[in-house]
C-alpha cells in the first residue's frame, strides 16, 4: 500500500504546493486456458487522486477500476500479447470476469474481445501467424459492427476526417467476409 499527502508549506517569502493522492490498490486475476493458449485479465481497484481541500467526516475518495490482459502461449510460455484493457469509474457487473475469447475472425483461434465502452462496442485482438503475436484486428474499427456466423460476415463503418477534431467529410462502409475476413466490398458515402 503506498500513499501520498498533499502538502502545503507556508514558510515566509516561499509557498510550497504539491499535488498527491492515495492509492490503495486490490487487484484480481482472471484466466481461460484454451487451445493451448492462457487468456488473462487483470483487474486493479484504485482510490482516484484526490486534492487538497478539507473532507467531510466520512469521506470515501471514489474508486476505478483499470483492466490489463496478456495472452501467453503454453508450449513456449511466449508472451504474445500485452495490452491495457478497460477502466471503469463506477462499480458494475462488468468489472468481475473471466476475458472473452471467441473467434471472430474464422480462422479457427481464439481472438480477445476488449470492452471499448467510449464505442460501445469492443476492441478485437487477431493471431497475426507472420508475427507470431496477436495484434488487433480491423473489426476494432468499425462502428455498428454486425456479425453474421453462417456467412461468416462482418459489416460495420468508419468515419473519415479531413482535419483532425473537425467534422467527418465521409462515411466507409465495409463488408468482410470468409476466413480472416478480408474486405469484400468498400462503400465511401460523402457527409456534405
Amino acid at each position: 500500500m503506498s500513499q501520498f499527502h498533499l502538502i502545503n508549506l507556508w514558510i515566509p517569502f516561499v509557498f510550497i504546493s504539491c499535488t498527491v493522492f492515495s492509492q490503495q490498490p486490490d487487484s484480481a486475476v482472471y484466466k481461460v486456458e484454451k487451445n493451448g493458449l492462457i487468456f488473462q485479465r487483470y483487474v486493479q481497484m484504485y482510490e482516484q487522486p484526490q486534492t487538497c481541500e478539507v473532507k467531510p467526516p466520512g469521506f470515501v475518495a471514489p474508486k476505478a477500476y483499470s483492466t490489463h490482459y496478456t495472452i501467453i502461449r503454453k508450449s513456449d510460455e511466449k508472451l504474445l500479447l500485452n495490452v491495457t484493457g478497460e477502466t471503469y469509474f463506477k462499480n458494475s457487473k462488468e468489472i468481475a470476469g473471466d476475458p472473452i475469447v471467441k473467434d471472430i475472425d474464422f480462422d479457427g483461434v481464439l481472438d480477445l474481445w476488449i470492452p471499448a465502452p467510449e464505442k460501445k462496442g469492443y476492441k478485437f485482438y487477431s493471431f497475426n501467424h507472420s508475427l507470431d503475436s496477436f495484434e488487433m484486428n480491423f473489426l476494432s474499427k468499425l462502428y455498428d459492427l454486425k456479425i453474421d456466423t453462417e456467412k461468416q460476415q462482418a459489416t460495420g463503418y468508419t468515419y473519415d476526417y479531413e482535419f483532425y477534431g473537425g467534422a467527418p467529410v465521409s462515411k466507409t462502409e465495409y463488408v468482410l467476409q470468409g476466413k480472416n475476413l478480408p474486405v469484400v466490398k468498400k462503400q465511401i458515402i460523402p457527409l456534405n
